[in-house]
């Protein structure tokens, strides 16, 4: 099983919103593709331009950058992401460390948990704010 989350903040660091995927079974380059495509979902809808992606993980990161369409098990999903990317006036792509990652982490071992998806915009869990708490006291 592989779980996927995605949490999107305000420029000052704040949560907008958070949602917590099961994808149920992929690689983790699928699990981390998927979860950068339900993050840009969930951003349409709430709607915030310009746009920062973050994940530790650089292959995916790297392959965003790039023109690559990407390995055939992932393709339709990096096509997906840049298809959205379009909505936006400037998306950004950046990598970060694990340990700055850790929201996410936290988001998509929920989503390992749950049968298919969670999203909130409020009542966000406990353990989440506290990571995000501990974020914003070290900006």
């Amino acid at each position: 099983m592989s779980g996927g989350g995605a949490i999107l903040r305000c420029y000052s660091g704040l949560i907008v919103a958070a949602s917590a995927h099961n994808f149920n079974f992929g690689s983790n380059h699928r699990a981390e593709a998927l979860a950068i495509l339900k993050g840009l979902e969930m951003t349409i809808k709430l709607g915030n331009d310009p746009l920062q992606v973050e994940s530790d993980s650089l292959n995916i990161i790297n392959l965003l950058r790039s023109n690559d369409p990407g390995h055939w098990s992932i393709k339709n999903i990096i096509a997906d992401i840049r298809n959205i990317q379009r909505s936006f006036l400037q998306v950004q792509f950046q990598h970060v460390l694990r340990e700055g990652n850790q929201a996410a982490d936290l988001l998509a071992n929920m989503g390992v948990l749950i049968e298919n998806q969670q999203i909130w915009t409020d009542n966000f869990p406990n353990d989440l704010c506290q990571i995000v708490q501990n974020d914003t006291l070290h900006c």
